[in-house]
């Protein structure tokens, strides 16, 4: 339903709306040249996040769309997180800015998935990884991910189309209804189908990125190995450790920014 929002994806801006926005008792006059929103003004969504409901933001607006869309009106990209941090400071107050050019657009339109090759545990290997037939999918396209994840446009496009352009019209779900937490599963493992997320030559296992220093061109280069959530499973639990205290509540606000 979220590709369907939109049709123009040449004017630049980044906002979430849905038709129903410009209907006739949603629509708004611009005070200065009386020009009104209609389904045509309505820009496609170029990103999807997946976040929960208990999610809190820990980042601003801007600063989410300088993570997601990267820096605008400028040439200059940053290298790495730092550096993308250290730019925050130089974007937020800016004016409009202009669209993004092509060269440091193409360094940001990835998807972040948080995603690893092989099972890390008994219970991903028993539950997860053992649970799918090998003659459903092949092991070696078997990927697992947070689910809390980004997808660009194009990617969730091709996962939409996944059934009728390789499954031979066949739904890719039924073959994960046996995996305990299948929504981990679902979407890396498309994208494996896909072709996009992949090990590259001379590189047997991905792990996930809390875990290793392997960079991000080792899951595919339109991949960005980054999480859209911060959760503390550090105490080795089911569940991942709370935070009830002003205290624990501003001390995970820093490690999460």
């Amino acid at each position: 339903e979220g590709l369907r929002i939109g049709s123009d994806g040449g004017n630049g801006l980044r906002y979430l709306a849905t038709p129903s926005d410009a209907s006739p008792e949603n629509t708004t006059a611009d005070r200065t040249t009386n020009s009104i929103q209609t389904d045509t003004d309505i820009p496609p969504v170029d990103r999807f996040v997946f976040v929960s409901e208990s999610c809190l933001p820990v980042t601003t607006l801007k600063e989410m769309e300088l993570a997601l869309f990267g820096p605008r009106n400028t040439e200059s990209v940053p290298a790495s997180d730092a550096d993308e941090k250290q730019q925050k400071s130089k974007d937020l107050h800016n004016d409009p800015p202009k669209p993004p050019t092509k060269n440091i657009e193409s360094l940001y339109n990835k998807s972040w998935i948080n995603a690893r090759s092989t099972p890390n545990n008994g219970y991903a290997r028993q539950l997860q990884w053992d649970a799918i037939r090998q003659t459903d999918i092949p092991p070696n396209l078997v990927w697992k991910a947070d689910q809390w994840m980004v997808l660009t446009r194009s990617h969730g496009k091709a996962i939409a189309s996944l059934s009728a352009q390789y499954l031979e019209g066949r739904p890719l779900w039924p073959a994960l209804r046996k995996v305990r937490a299948s929504d981990e599963m679902y979407f890396s493992t498309a994208l494996s189908i896909l072709g996009i997320l992949h090990r590259p030559p001379g590189i047997s296992e991905v792990e996930e990125e809390s875990n290793t220093k392997q960079k991000d061109s080792c899951a595919g280069s339109d991949i960005r190995r980054r999480r859209i959530t911060y959760c503390d499973w550090s105490m080795g639990a089911k569940n991942p450790a709370s935070f009830t205290t002003l205290k624990e509540w501003k001390e995970v606000v820093g490690k999460a920014r």
